[in-house]
């Protein structure tokens, strides 16, 4: 059974009218769409590290004695144990930083009903996801974080996902069943791919794709904490997505 990729964002409500015809707007509601997973993917937990002593204040000069009475032991042909240790001490990776969650999954839009509701629309939103976003006031909502959502933000995991995306910003919710929940994430990339076959959509009497294949880079917000993989395990338990 092929797994499927669930995303939730601020609801946009469409614009049926005027020049601005088919644009998007910002609601206060939340809307969830659901998409098939293409191909098998890969997820990058990855932690930083740096030198057991960087970056520690007033230890700069006793780690220059240390190195130079190293250096001097090599230079007449031994060195004590102590230095030895010493070094192996100086150069052992230190834990510097955890980056949240990040993936690239490819996704595939079909026609069911009618192209424009099933392809376009959907593809149109996804794409808007990781640009910028103009509001009827005529501003630009950037995608990510921003002064406006920090707030929310600095809560971590714990975020609640709909406050987390009703803020000014471009997040999106992520979870695809029995691998990965992202409360907060953002769309950093997206790269569609359409057939070159169209079809006429009733919907908006128009010719558009009749599919489309997406190409999400996500990435989540906060840092990955074994909290994630705690939270995919007991949404499927209890039988959430």
């Amino acid at each position: 059974m092929a797994n499927k990729i669930i995303l939730t964002t601020s609801q946009r409500g469409e614009i049926t009218e005027g020049k601005n015809k088919g644009d998007y707007t910002t609601m206060g509601d939340t809307v969830t769409y659901v998409f098939p997973i293409l191909e098998d993917f890969s997820i990058d937990y990855i932690s930083n590290f740096e030198g057991m002593l960087t970056g520690i204040p007033g230890l700069g000069k006793i780690v220059q004695i240390m190195e130079m009475m190293q250096s001097l032991g090599k230079a007449g042909g031994g060195i004590t144990k102590g230095m030895l240790q010493t070094e192996q001490f100086l150069e052992a990776p230190r834990w510097r930083s955890t980056e949240p969650p990040k993936f690239i999954v490819k996704i595939l839009l079909y026609t069911k009903t009618d192209v424009y509701k099933d392809v376009w629309k959907p593809a149109k939103e996804l794409i808007s996801l990781s640009i910028l976003q103009k509001l009827p006031d005529g501003t630009y909502v950037t995608p990510g974080l921003n002064l406006n959502s920090l707030s929310v933000a600095g809560k971590g995991a714990q975020a609640p996902e709909e406050k987390a995306l009703k803020t000014r910003g471009q997040f999106v919710s992520v979870s695809i069943p029995g691998i990965i929940y992202l409360p907060m994430a953002y769309i950093e990339k997206v790269t569609p791919n359409f057939s070159k076959e169209v079809a006429y959509s009733t919907f908006f009497m128009g010719n558009f794709p009749i599919w489309a294949e997406i190409e999400l880079s996500i990435t989540g917000v906060f840092p990955a904490t074994s909290e994630f993989l705690d939270m995919v395990v007991s949404r499927v338990s209890s039988g959430g997505r």
